[in-house]
């Protein structure tokens, strides 16, 4: 089996990083192959040969306003036609595109998602109020999460107002789309569907990780067999003039870094 390990940063930063190159290891070990896809390497020695590098040339690819990307959207279908994976895994869409589940879907690939953190659910992340540091309760929305969120004075509020409903609404798809979501246990994946309010009903079934840790690598085999077997989901297809729609998309990225660098906002 091929499995496409989709990642923000390889080897991952989390404290879980080294068990995350553990579990590649011995997935590889049972005679599959891994491929990676990351954003970046942590650095020049950590260089490996499965890895490919999708870099994003913008400043603020971290910033919720630029969760998506056209440039990797494209890079990433034209790896997946390349190489063939027969599953994709997302770890993480941090710097890289909030839309790559689909784009799995596009190629005919499932995927499967493990969340490893609360970004999902939180436009900065961390699910804490910035001026108190005081754990954050509040179901996603455009109030009051807009408002927590680093300020981008260049955009108009109704364009911010739009760019949260599709921010939302693409990650939500993500989780719908996936054929397994990967929570870390209970707790993570109840709070994963209480924050995103009524949209967390419609999410893909939840696995815990901590139910599948004694099994390893072979109980993550177990998971993307039932992925293959289950094939990709219907997501629509690629519509002849899209191209003009991408295009405006790539557009609209440039503006921005542009108004971000002339209002000297730093990420």
């Amino acid at each position: 089996m091929k499995i496409a390990w989709v990642v923000d940063v390889w080897p991952p930063r989390s404290s879980d990083g080294e068990s995350a190159r553990s579990l590649a290891r011995d997935f590889a070990a049972l005679g599959n192959e891994v491929l990676i896809v990351a954003g970046a390497l942590e650095s020049a020695g950590d260089g490996d040969p499965r890895a490919h590098v999708l870099s994003r040339p913008d400043a603020h690819r971290t910033h919720w306003q630029r969760s998506a990307s056209v440039s990797v959207d494209a890079a990433f279908r034209a790896l997946l036609c390349a190489e063939r994976p027969d599953v994709v895994h997302v770890h993480h869409w941090r710097s890289l595109s909030r839309d790559l589940v689909f784009g799995a879907a596009l190629e005919g690939l499932p995927a499967v998602v493990s969340l490893h953190d609360l970004w999902t659910t939180c436009l900065i992340g961390t699910r804490r109020l910035p001026r108190t540091g005081a754990a954050c309760d509040a179901v996603l929305a455009a109030h009051p999460c807009i408002a927590c969120a680093p300020r981008t004075p260049w955009v108009p509020i109704e364009a911010q107002y739009m760019a949260f409903a599709e921010h939302k609404s693409q990650l939500v798809r993500e989780l719908t789309l996936a054929r397994a979501v990967i929570a870390r246990d209970h707790t993570h994946a109840t709070q994963i569907r209480r924050f995103l309010g009524d949209e967390g009903a419609q999410l893909a079934p939840f696995v815990e990780a901590d139910s599948i840790a004694g099994g390893g690598a072979r109980a993550l085999a177990e998971i993307y067999a039932a992925a293959l077997s289950s094939g990709a989901p219907a997501a629509g297809h690629a519509r002849a003039g899209d191209w003009y729609t991408e295009r405006m998309k790539a557009f609209a990225e440039v503006e921005w870094e542009r108004g971000a660098q002339a209002a000297g906002f730093l990420s």
